[in-house]
């Protein structure tokens, strides 16, 4: 809920309030960011704010400031530079309305996301050394960083998305697979028909997709099964794509 993070950072006024974002309350338009407690309501991505009204009648509707989390996210990624030369940075605030990416649970919860490589740092020190990014992060921007710490990047991504706020969690390179086979299905970005076959085969968690034969789902979904199948596993390593710094003159 990182729009509404920043929201809050701005204005102390908000801190307690439900927030929705990207208009008025009797709009047509879709809701482009809103807050936990909304989303606690029953609001998902996609929703035109005047259903958001009716399903959290006491949520503070105001405008997006879009360049206003530009400029944040950018205070984060300058933080996140002083401890990794590679850093990839994903802007996932904002409703996806035509997007398959808002049936994930990242999509769901509006984060800013941001994965680091940390060069095969082994865990006992990447701990601390993360630890200290996480302090760093604190003091510089006044969010509560949520950090995931493993080999690759889709279990890290995980990780962080079930930490608590201002905690790091810690995955083991030998316990990747345990760790996510609990974890909804909802963390790969399927389409929404494929996701839906799925729960219809019984298939809901990650675990229960890497137990099946690879061959079979490919036979049922086609090719495109097969890296998600692979991240299910936590095999898969993915290279992280870094983006080079936006020049701006002012």
């Amino acid at each position: 809920y990182f729009a509404a993070a920043v929201e809050r950072r701005s204005d102390d006024k908000l801190k307690q309030k439900p927030l929705a974002i990207g208009g008025h309350s009797w709009e047509a338009r879709p809701v482009y960011a809103f807050s936990q407690e909304v989303a606690h309501r029953g609001v998902s991505p996609g929703m035109s704010l005047r259903l958001v009204n009716v399903l959290s009648p006491e949520s503070h509707f105001l405008p997006a400031a879009k360049p206003q989390y530009g400029r944040v996210s950018a205070e984060v990624v300058d933080v996140l530079t002083d401890f990794s030369d590679t850093v990839e940075p994903q802007e996932l605030w904002h409703s996806f309305a035509d997007s398959d990416l808002r049936q994930t649970a990242h999509g769901r919860t509006l984060p800013a996301r941001y994965c680091l490589d940390l060069d095969s740092l082994p865990l006992a020190e990447a701990r601390s050394f993360v630890g200290e990014m996480g302090k760093q992060m604190r003091a510089k921007t006044q969010l509560a960083p949520a950090i995931g710490l493993a080999q690759n990047k889709f279990t890290a991504q995980v990780a962080a998305a079930v930490a608590r706020p201002n905690h790091l969690l810690p995955v083991a390179t030998d316990n990747q697979a345990d760790f996510l086979a609990n974890r909804s299905i909802e963390f790969l970005s399927l389409g929404k028909e494929t996701l839906r076959r799925l729960r219809l085969l019984g298939i809901r968690t990650l675990g229960q997709l890497a137990a099946l034969p690879v061959t079979a789902l490919k036979e049922q979904f086609g090719a495109e099964i097969e890296p998600a199948y692979r991240l299910g596993q936590g095999e898969a390593v993915e290279a992280l794509q870094s983006s080079p710094p936006k020049q701006q003159e002012t």
